[in-house]
């Protein structure tokens, strides 16, 4: 394979790559914590571990010279992976705000939920217009849930984690825009993208960690099951 003639899409594969990498760092420094909460560190785990996978997958689109059916053949795992990451992070705030035993229920439904988002993408010419506003709508609905937490005092680590969304969301808003920047090597909108998205996890795996190591009483009651 030859590499992508382009030197803005080098760098946003590159910058995937960095992300995966940085991801599998985050799940290993969350996984340590398993043993407090085994269900809640897996589903993030999972969450991160899919966005990872599309990261990867996103690296070898960007960085080398495709065929366009190769490079669409490439883009279905992405949208798979993608597709289940956003579910199952709503998933995450279910878990947090209505207890585990309704997460575990709703499991089956996120997962289809996902599969259905990549479902679509099968059939729709403009699939990334589509995972974008389905990324947003959940992330928003994240964000109340956490800021909701963080406002009553009842989660440890929700006001991290809110902060985590929002900066997702701005991320996902500069990938759609036409920014650029150049720090000896430049980056388009989706370089750009990636090193933000790289503080969203960050933040992300911290509020995760910090909230299973301080559980509050009340979410112990709201997580038995």
């Amino acid at each position: 394979m030859e590499f992508n003639n382009k030197l803005t899409e080098i760098t946003t594969g590159v910058t995937d790559f960095i992300l995966a990498i940085f991801i599998i760092f985050v799940i290993i420094q969350l996984y340590k914590e398993v043993r407090l909460d085994r269900w809640k560190v897996s589903l993030w785990c999972f969450v991160l571990g899919f966005i990872s996978i599309a990261a990867l997958f996103g690296a070898v689109v960007h960085t080398f010279e495709l065929s366009t059916a190769t490079r669409q053949l490439f883009w279905k795992p992405i949208n798979f992976s993608l597709g289940l990451a956003v579910a199952l992070t709503g998933l995450g705030g279910v878990y947090d705000f209505w207890g585990a035993r309704t997460a575990i229920k709703l499991l089956p439904i996120a997962v289809g939920l996902g599969a259905g988002f990549f479902l679509l993408t099968l059939f729709l010419d403009k699939g990334f217009i589509v995972f974008m506003v389905y990324q947003v709508l959940v992330m928003v609905g994240v964000l109340i849930i956490y800021t909701t937490l963080a406002f009553r005092k009842q989660l440890a680590g929700a006001g991290i984690i809110s902060l985590a969304v929002v900066v997702n969301i701005v991320a996902a808003l500069v990938q759609q825009s036409s920014l650029s920047l150049v720090v000896i090597v430049p980056f388009d909108h989706n370089g750009l993208f990636h090193i933000i998205q790289m503080v969203a996890i960050g933040l992300l795996g911290w509020g995760v960690i910090i909230a299973v190591k301080k559980k509050l009483p009340i979410q112990n009651i709201k997580g038995q099951y």
